[in-house]
């Protein structure tokens, strides 16, 4: 295994990671042409987006996109056509109601699969010459696909504050917390604070009080027997 001059892995046959030559084999019939050389696709372009570092939920959602598209036009990637882009696109704006970031992100998975198919690197076009008699074209444009034209994307009701939103919300609670400690009626506790022995322990206070009372009674009622003992005894002498 090797790297090109253009960060691209491949194989010590000379084929690179994602090429058709790694996923068919030349000169042998296929029992489904079109459905084993479209998941041959699909495997390759999982394979070939490691190079680039993407996190694997994102080459997962990038091959469901692809697969959802092609099960809506039902038909296979060397057959699509920008009209079908523009009317699966439609049909997720209108009837299904996704936000703009949502349709950006597919459009951009459809993207990325026609830019892999089509780049005469990974000979998937002469593939499909050689046994479809045509060949898989880029079907996703800058005029029939959303443009990234803003930072943030989310909704209104959902973004993030921005810094000078931050700030006039917490301007004025600490001027009013100053203003607070200035009148001295702060009931913030101080840094210096210390907790006072009895107030924190007064619920100790009845345990203490309680056992002297409870000892001093019990001497105090065997000392009044002994004196009792004591003076019977001297009566009778």
């Amino acid at each position: 295994m090797r790297v090109t001059e253009g960060g691209e892995s491949v194989g010590f046959n000379g084929s690179i990671a994602g090429a058709a030559g790694l996923h068919l084999a030349d000169g042998v019939a296929l029992l489904r042409p079109e459905e084993q050389v479209f998941t041959a696709m699909l495997t390759g372009f999982a394979n070939q987006q490691p190079a680039r570092n993407p996190a694997r939920t994102t080459v997962e959602g990038r091959e469901n996109t692809v697969k959802a598209f092609a099960a809506y036009v039902n038909t296979y990637p060397w057959f699509w056509t920008p009209a079908m882009v523009d009317e699966w696109l439609g049909n997720l704006r209108s009837l299904r109601d996704l936000k703009h970031s949502t349709i950006r992100s597919y459009s951009e998975a459809v993207r990325a699969f026609c830019h892999f198919i089509t780049d005469p690197l990974y000979e998937w076009t002469a593939t499909c010459e050689e046994r479809f008699g045509t060949h898989p074209v880029q079907v996703v444009h800058e005029w029939n696909t959303a443009v990234h034209v803003q930072d943030d994307e989310a909704d209104a009701k959902k973004r993030a504050f921005t810094k000078a939103e931050l700030h006039a919300f917490f301007a004025p609670c600490d001027d009013e917390v100053a203003r607070t400690r200035r009148r001295g009626r702060s009931r913030l506790p101080r840094q210096d604070h210390q907790p006072h022995p009895q107030r924190d322990r007064r619920h100790l206070e009845p345990i203490r009080r309680r056992r002297p009372r409870e000892v001093t009674g019990r001497l105090g009622t065997q000392n009044n027997r002994r004196e009792l003992i004591s003076r019977a005894h001297l009566s009778s002498v």
